[in-house]
Parts: structure tokens; C-alpha cells; sequence
């Protein structure tokens, strides 16, 4: 793409400046805001990688993962209230494909190691989203 383009030859500013037009494009698809994120990501724009994010889970609501990544960027630019919100919807979305699907991954699990949301680690609203569920009796 243009962008790699860009970004092969060092012209970053360049570079960010296409990825900006293409995450605002109503256009863009999940698979192209995918891109986009990852390329700010590996920019480390972490602020520019929360909107891609955005843009992301209103493309594809219902995947857990999209919400999950929300929340960790957002646990770590400090948005700790929006961070919790998003890992809510991320750990919704997980239990119910978990119920659908025994073997699928764990977000609660996952987001109780992951060091991306130390800084929330000392909240209740984390601590309880993160408690495994008690298996259901027989």
C-alpha cells in the first residue's frame, strides 16, 4: 500500500497523515481498520491506535477480541473508566461464545495476566470481572 510505501522510505509523517484519511473514511472496511491499526501500532501511536479501535468495534460489535484490544489501549493512555467498560463488553462477548463453544478463549482469564491492564488491577469493577465463574452444579 501507499502507506508502506511511505513508511519504507522513512516518511512517517507521510505515512500517518494516509492511515489518518483512511480510518475517518466511512468506507473502510474491519479487515482495512485492522491494517491501520496495526501499522499505528508498530508506529507506537497509541492515541491514533485507540481510534483505529474504535472504529474497529463499531465495524464488528460482536467480537471480543476487537473490544478487548480497545480496553488495553485504553488501560494504558489512562482511560481507565472507558477501559473498564470496554473489557466488560470484551468479557460479555468472550462468555457468551465460551457457552456456545467450551474451548474458546478465556477474555476474564486473559485480561487477569495481562500486563497491559495493570493499572487496573487494583479496582474492584476489575478484580470482579476477571473472577472465574463457578461451575454450575449437576
Amino acid at each position: 500500500t501507499l502507506a508502506t510505501s511511505y513508511l519504507q522510505l522513512q516518511r512517517t509523517n507521510a505515512a500517518l497523515h494516509l492511515l489518518d484519511q483512511l480510518v475517518t473514511n466511512p468506507i473502510s472496511d474491519a479487515n482495512a481498520i485492522l491494517s491501520i491499526a496495526k501499522a499505528y501500532a508498530d508506529l507506537g501511536q497509541t492515541v491514533r491506535l485507540e481510534t483505529a479501535l474504535r472504529r474497529l468495534v463499531d465495524a464488528m460489535p460482536t467480537s471480543a477480541e476487537a473490544w478487548y484490544d480497545l480496553a488495553a489501549i485504553q488501560a494504558i493512555i489512562g482511560k481507565q473508566t472507558d477501559a473498564l467498560a470496554a473489557l466488560t463488553r470484551a468479557i460479555q462477548l468472550s462468555n457468551q461464545r465460551i457457552l456456545q463453544q467450551a474451548d474458546a478463549k478465556n477474555l476474564a482469564v486473559e485480561a487477569a495476566k495481562d500486563d497491559r491492564f495493570q493499572a487496573l488491577r487494583g479496582r474492584p469493577e476489575f478484580q470482579n470481572l476477571t473472577v472465574p465463574p463457578k461451575p454450575r452444579a449437576p
